[in-house]
């Protein structure tokens, strides 16, 4: 069982859960564990796992859903699961350890496949109303199959469009209190929080460097390639482009990863 709280309530419900019969295994600043059924005797008919989060820590779900769409990961779980529970039946702790970085990986990969399932709905509300957008920063790089992995979402929209963009966004999730950053002179940024994922909206979009700001807002007349996402269009940015955007914000290892894409290309 999973509990979501607020994280100033993490503290106050111990002795609470601790009465029902649970047994605190372990404490951290976020994140508590509980166990109800181990006894000196061994297992008892029921055993319960109770963890109590901070709201938004539920690495689990992820894990699930995604085990339950790929039934032959599912699989090799299992296995694994049936040969560390022979080999260490009386070491729980090392059990644990043991199947820890599976876990990990499969938790990553239902993280991002929940990113694209959001990107994916998104996308299908911009393009129903042909509005002027496209994908840049990580998620794009990831699309392209250059990266493993991505944190948020950009989506840089035409001028003329972002307020209709905006509105579709404001009925799928919330949006954040806007942090001015001194790296940036955008004219409209926007950040929601879409079922957990963070979801970048820009317009107009201006970087500050070397004491000069970059006007990099023109987005009306450029092309750019188009990636299948289950039959959803996603519009990429163009890669020498944000070589360009990764060369003024000084971000070395993005710009290393691209020159090192198109030399590939080239050769």
């Amino acid at each position: 069982m999973l509990v979501e709280v607020d994280i100033e309530h993490l503290d106050k419900l111990i002795k609470p859960i601790e009465s029902l019969g649970y047994i605190m295994m372990n404490q951290t600043a976020s994140r508590i564990s509980f166990n109800k059924g181990y006894t000196i005797n061994g297992y008892s008919e029921n055993v319960f796992h109770l963890h109590l989060r901070k709201l938004g820590d539920k690495d689990e779900l992820y894990f699930r859903d995604y085990l339950n769409k790929h039934l032959d990961e599912a699989k090799v779980y299992q296995d694994l699961k049936i040969e560390l529970s022979k080999r260490y039946k009386h070491d729980r702790d090392q059990y644990t350890l043991e199947k820890a970085e599976f876990v990990k990986k499969m938790t990553e990969k239902g993280k991002i496949e929940h990113k694209l399932f959001i990107l994916k709905k998104i996308a299908n509300a911009l393009n129903i109303q042909d509005l002027k957008w496209h994908l840049g920063a990580s998620c794009m790089l990831y699309l392209r199959g250059h990266i493993e992995s991505f944190n948020d979402i950009d989506l840089f929209i035409s001028d003329k469009d972002i307020f209709k963009a905006k509105s579709i966004l404001d009925q799928m999730g919330k949006l954040k209190d806007f942090i001015k950053s001194n790296d940036y002179a955008t004219k409209h940024f926007y950040e929601y929080i879409i079922d957990d994922v963070d979801i970048d909206l820009i317009s107009g979009f201006k970087i500050r460097s070397s004491h000069q700001i970059f006007d990099l807002s023109d987005i009306d007349d450029q092309v750019y390639d188009t990636y299948n996402l289950e039959d959803t269009t996603i519009y990429l940015d163009d890669l020498k482009t944000w070589l360009k955007y990764y060369q003024i914000m000084e971000r070395t290892d993005k710009v290393n990863l691209i020159k090192a894409i198109l030399k590939s290309k080239e050769d």
